[in-house]
């Protein structure tokens, strides 16, 4: 279990060290698909087209884009944070995914706040 939360915290870390750098980018071209889609073009473009499957991924993505931006921009505000407060959002986020991790692998109820403490205690310990 030691080695699982080791690993776990590792790469957590190295996803945000990585969407640190790719963010902007993503965010951008989110961005610039969705304007596109929200645009009359898209409207023509799925009229002219036979059938219903682009209308489809059109109502599709004009529902997730949003979502998309505001998962985007969430992670871009934890970046942000100073360290001792991304610490305590990196420590939830370790937990969630030990929480459903332990409920899975011993088929017993434990709740969230069990495994914050184990996961706080075993991530206090370890250097990052």
């Amino acid at each position: 279990m030691k080695a699982l939360l080791l690993k776990i915290k590792s790469l957590i870390i190295k996803l945000f060290a990585s969407a640190e750098a790719f963010l902007p980018i993503g965010i951008d071209v989110v961005n610039r698909f969705k304007k596109w889609i929200d645009s009359p073009g898209a409207d023509l473009l799925t009229a002219l087209i036979p059938g219903t499957l682009d209308d489809a991924v059109k109502i599709w993505l004009r529902q997730w884009l949003p979502v998309i931006l505001k998962d985007f921009g969430d992670v871009q505000t934890i970046i942000s944070l100073p360290k001792a407060a991304k610490n305590q959002v990196l420590l939830g986020i370790a937990s969630t995914i030990n929480q459903g991790l332990i409920n899975n692998l011993t088929k017993e109820s434990v709740t969230y706040s069990q495994t914050m403490i184990a996961t706080e205690t075993k991530y206090n310990e370890t250097p990052a």
